[in-house]
């Protein structure tokens, strides 16, 4: 099949609404405007968690671009409206979890789609380079040794084909933690729930009607997040060894 570039266009939905109970923050900040490190015009820099994910999302070639917020978080709010101007704003009046925001942005999402998380990312710029052009619907994954703290995959191992997903099960069916990172080819309305807490709920129920979607495997250390705050010096220790490198 002939695949040409831009024919088709895909929105992506940034979910950055949650409460950060994990992150340390108490509140009295936003963990997705944490500082990382990132390149920019081959210069180190500093930029927010949300920063980092929006221009991800610009180099997967994005048509149009959405974020779910609190009512209340004008920190993050304001950032965005500033630095992103083109992006839409879609507010969850209650927090009800990842899945319920993606029910909030349900009219949005009308068809290929990309969701991402606001306080996490993957380093390599090339899975994003190639995002768009994706034939298959597709979830990433990386191998952990503590999978009942992730949403969890079932994969089959020849055809690299999604079988299952659990959100942090007690008895886990791989080591394969998701990346909070999907692509998909299909309409997601048909599969989200407003009572939907986890994500990984709608996703089960689109493999359940029949929908395909393989899988994509990233090294465990490309994949960055700023939801627990014990952990935090570590992702800015890394993203600056990660991007130093590529600069010398």
């Amino acid at each position: 099949m002939l695949i040409i570039q831009g024919c088709f266009k895909m929105k992506a939905v940034v979910t950055a609404a949650g409460l950060g109970t994990r992150s340390g923050l108490d509140g009295k900040f936003r963990k997705e405007m944490l500082p990382l490190y990132d390149m920019r015009e081959g210069k180190l820099v500093l930029r927010p968690v949300i920063d980092i994910v929006l221009t991800r999302i610009r180099e997967a070639g994005a048509d149009e671009v959405a974020v779910v917020l609190q009512p209340r978080d004008s920190m993050t709010t304001d950032y965005v409206k500033k630095e992103f101007p083109e992006v839409q704003i879609i507010r969850q009046e209650k927090p009800k979890g990842f899945g319920n925001a993606i029910y909030c942005a349900r009219d949005f999402l009308d068809g290929d789609s990309l969701i991402h998380a606001g306080d996490a990312f993957m380093l390599d710029h090339n899975r994003y380079l190639s995002m768009k052009n994706e034939t298959s619907s597709k979830l990433y994954l990386f191998h952990v040794e503590n999978p009942s703290r992730y949403g969890n995959a079932r994969v089959d191992k020849i055809s690299g084909q999604i079988l299952e997903v659990k959100e942090k099960p007690q008895n886990p069916m791989s080591n394969m933690a998701l990346c909070a990172v999907y692509r998909f080819k299909f309409p997601l309305s048909p599969f989200v729930q407003e009572d939907d807490v986890e994500f990984t709920m709608s996703m089960q129920r689109a493999l359940e009607a029949g929908e395909i979607i393989y899988h994509d495997e990233l090294q465990p250390d490309l994949w960055v997040s700023v939801g627990n705050a014990e952990t935090y010096v570590e992702k800015v220790e890394r993203t600056f060894r990660y991007h130093s490198k590529i600069k010398s």
